[in-house]
C-alpha cells in the first residue's frame, strides 16, 4: 500500500512531504502576485517620445512594472502587508504622487522604489473606495442626462469631475431638461464637455470628435440653448470628416495591397491632401513601380531618402514617374 511505502522512506525524504513555513509563504506569494497582476490596473502618462514610438512605450511600461513587482514583493515579505488592500485599484505612473480625484494611486515615475514602498504601505483603501463610489454616482447622473436629451455622453476633466459642484451642476441640467421636455433628434454622436472655466464666453467645438465644450459658469438654460443652436452644424461637420477619413483609409489600404507593402506611413507635416495625392499616384503608376516597391516599407515625406536602420523608402508626396 502507498501508506506503507511512505512510512518506509528514510527520514531525510520528509522534506518532500511537508512544506516549511517559508515554502508555504513563497507559494502564497506566487499566488498573490499572480492574483494582483490580474486585479491591479496600470496607467502611464504619455510623453511625446512614447507617442512617437510604441517601442519606447513598451520599454517604459516594462521597466515600471518590473519596479512595481519588486516593491510588491518587499511589501509582502518585509512589511507583511496583505496585498488584497491593493486589489481592484489603478496604479498611475506619472508626475504626481498620492490618490487622485478618481481614486487612482499615483506613483511618481522618478521616485525611488523606497518611496513607492512607503506610499503603497500607507495607502488609504477606504478613501479610494469612497472616491470610486462617488465616481459611480457621477457616471450615473451623466448617463441619465445624456440619455434624457439624446446625446452620446457628457463628461468633464478629472479635477472637476471629482467635485460635488460638478454633480450638483449635472443634476441641475437634468432638472432643466425635464422641465422643458428637451430632446434632440439625430444627436447620437454629440459629446458635451463641461469646462472648469470662469469665462462665460469659453464655448468650444471640435468637429473631429463631435464635442461641444461649455464652461460650468453658464446656467443650465443657457447650456440647452447653446446645444440647440450648435448641435446640427457640429454633427453635420463630424459626419463629413468621418466620411473623408473612411475614404482615406480605403485609399491607403488599396495602395498597401497593390504593392503588398509591409508598411505605409507618412510624416506628421504631410497634409491629408498631400497624402491623398501620393496614394493616388502610387495606385495609378503601380505597373511601373511594382518591381521597385513590392513588399517594402514606404514613408510619404517632403523629400526622397532611405532609412538605413530598417530600409524604409521615403518618397516625396508629389513624386513623378
Amino acid at each position: 500500500m502507498i501508506t506503507d511505502l511512505l512510512l518506509s522512506l528514510p527520514t531525510h525524504f520528509s522534506c518532500f512531504l511537508t512544506y516549511s513555513p517559508q515554502v508555504e509563504r513563497e507559494l502564497d506569494m506566487e499566488r498573490t502576485v499572480f492574483f494582483i497582476q490580474h486585479r491591479i490596473r496600470i496607467a502611464v502618462d504619455n510623453t511625446p517620445k512614447m507617442e512617437q514610438s510604441w517601442q519606447v512605450r513598451v520599454e517604459v511600461e516594462r521597466m515600471l512594472l518590473s519596479r512595481l513587482e519588486s516593491v510588491l514583493r518587499k511589501l509582502y515579505y518585509e512589511k507583511r502587508m496583505d496585498l488584497e488592500r491593493l486589489a481592484n485599484t489603478t496604479i498611475h505612473f506619472g508626475t504626481r504622487a498620492g490618490i487622485d480625484l478618481i481614486g487612482r494611486i499615483g506613483l511618481r515615475a522618478t521616485d525611488s522604489e523606497s518611496d513607492w514602498l512607503d506610499q503603497l504601505f500607507l495607502v488609504d483603501r477606504d478613501r479610494i473606495d469612497a472616491i470610486k463610489e462617488g465616481s459611480a454616482e457621477r457616471f450615473d447622473i451623466e448617463k441619465q442626462f445624456s440619455d434624457l436629451i439624446g446625446i452620446s455622453y457628457v463628461f468633464t476633466d478629472y479635477a472637476l469631475g471629482g467635485s460635488e459642484q460638478y454633480r450638483i451642476y449635472v443634476r441641475s441640467l437634468i432638472e432643466e431638461a425635464e422641465s422643458q421636455h428637451f430632446k434632440l433628434s439625430g444627436a447620437d454622436s454629440l459629446r458635451l464637455r463641461i469646462l472648469e472655466s470662469p469665462n462665460l464666453e469659453d464655448v468650444k467645438t471640435d468637429n473631429s470628435t463631435c464635442t461641444l465644450a461649455l464652461p460650468i459658469q453658464i446656467t443650465p438654460k443657457q447650456v440647452l440653448e447653446t446645444i440647440q443652436a450648435q448641435y446640427e452644424d457640429l454633427v453635420r461637420e463630424h459626419a463629413k470628416l468621418n466620411r473623408a477619413q473612411f475614404e482615406m483609409d480605403a485609399l491607403i489600404l488599396s495602395a498597401k495591397r497593390k504593392f503588398k507593402l509591409r508598411a505605409l506611413t507618412w510624416e506628421p507635416s504631410i497634409t491629408n491632401e498631400q497624402l491623398q495625392s501620393c496614394a493616388t499616384g502610387l495606385i495609378r503608376y503601380s505597373t511601373q513601380l511594382f518591381r521597385f516597391l513590392e513588399g517594402q516599407r514606404i514613408r510619404v515625406s517632403i523629400d526622397y531618402n532611405l532609412d538605413q536602420t530598417d530600409g524604409t523608402i521615403h518618397i516625396r508626396w508629389d513624386f513623378m514617374v
